[in-house]
C-alpha cells in the first residue's frame, strides 16, 4: 500500500545510512566536462518539466521529522498530506510519464505549461536545458533568446 511505502515499512524500508554520501567526482574533472551554468540549466528544465507535467517527477516519498523527543519520528509526507491530492494517483502520473506512455506523449496532454503548442518549440528548449552531455546544454544566454521564451 502507499501508507506502507510512505513510513518505511513496506518492501522499501528504511535504514540510517553508515556514513554521510562522498563525490562521485572530482571537482577538477567535472569542472572539465562541464561549463559553469549547465547544472543550474538542469535545474531549470527540471523545474519546467514538472511545470508542464503538473505532477512532480522528483518527489522524496519519505523524510523522517520529530517534534518531540518522546514521540517516535514520523514520516512527513508532503504533496500527499495535502488535502485533495490522491497519492495513488500522483504515482500512477510519474508512472506513465517515466515508463508506460513515454514523457513525450504525456508532454503533450500535460495538465500544465504546454511545451508542445507552437510547432514544439518548448520541447526543443527542455531537450536542450536537460542534455545528458553537460557541455552540449545551453547556455543562459542561448535559453533566454530561444524562441519559445521570446515575447510576440
Amino acid at each position: 500500500s502507499i501508507a506502507a511505502r510512505l513510513t518505511g515499512t513496506g518492501p522499501v524500508g528504511s535504514s540510517a545510512p553508515k556514513s554521510p554520501p562522498g563525490p562521485r567526482w572530482d571537482v577538477d574533472s567535472l569542472s572539465q566536462k562541464s561549463q559553469p551554468w549547465s547544472f543550474d540549466m538542469w535545474s531549470l528544465g527540471s523545474i519546467l518539466l514538472e511545470m508542464s507535467l503538473g505532477t512532480p517527477l522528483w518527489l522524496s516519498y519519505k523524510c523522517r521529522v520529530a517534534s518531540d523527543q518522546r514521540v517516535p519520528p514520523v514520516a512527513g509526507l508532503g504533496l500527499f498530506a495535502v488535502p485533495g491530492r490522491d497519492p495513488e494517483k500522483i504515482l500512477l502520473r510519474q508512472a506513465d510519464a517515466v515508463c508506460h506512455k513515454g514523457l513525450a506523449a504525456v508532454l503533450r496532454n500535460g495538465a500544465g505549461v504546454p511545451l508542445d503548442a507552437d510547432g514544439g518549440q518548448g520541447l526543443d528548449l527542455l531537450e536542450q536545458m536537460m542534455s545528458w552531455d553537460p557541455m552540449a546544454r545551453i547556455s543562459p544566454y542561448d535559453a533566454l533568446a530561444h524562441p519559445w521564451l521570446k515575447e510576440d
